[in-house]
């Protein structure tokens, strides 16, 4: 129903969240932090949709360390309940490291793009792109820390 491509695709959208580590600029970000808003609204939250099925993010979590790096995960969830198919929960993990420049956070993966973060001292928001690999539209994400060693 979902090409892996999708899936792989989730994944390095996940892991492009949560990449940290540059040793000659500022410190490091560490914490735990839960996905807040999706979209400025609280998850679980709408991101895309076809006659057949619905697509939502429905949680999500982010742990970064002190030696920049990070571990993330998220549940995605796909409702195919109208076209006679059944709701069906994918689980996302990844980890990986992240480069930090004052406020701003880069998530890099090799042979991808980069997607930029901006952290205020408690909430980390990000714009994933629209495509068609994702999602059809850009996805604003915040996520609040919870914890701080």
């Amino acid at each position: 129903m979902h090409p892996p491509l999708r899936w792989l695709t989730y994944g390095a959208v996940l892991c492009l969240l949560c990449s940290c580590g540059d040793s000659s600029g500022p410190s490091a970000i560490t914490g735990d932090f839960a996905l807040a808003t999706v979209n400025g609204s609280t998850p679980p939250v709408l991101v895309g949709s076809t006659v057949s099925c619905d697509e939502s993010i429905a949680s999500g979590t982010l742990s970064l360390t002190n030696d920049g790096a990070f571990t993330l995960s998220g549940v995605v969830q796909f409702d195919c309940t109208r076209a006679g198919g059944q709701v069906q929960t994918q689980l996302v993990g990844l980890s990986g490291t992240y480069a930090r420049n004052g406020q701003s956070l880069s998530f890099t993966l090799p042979g991808q793009g980069s997607i930029t973060a901006r952290f205020d001292g408690t909430t980390l928001t990000t714009t994933i792109p629209a495509s068609p690999f994702t999602f059809p539209t850009a996805v604003a994400l915040a996520f609040t820390l919870q914890s701080a060693p």
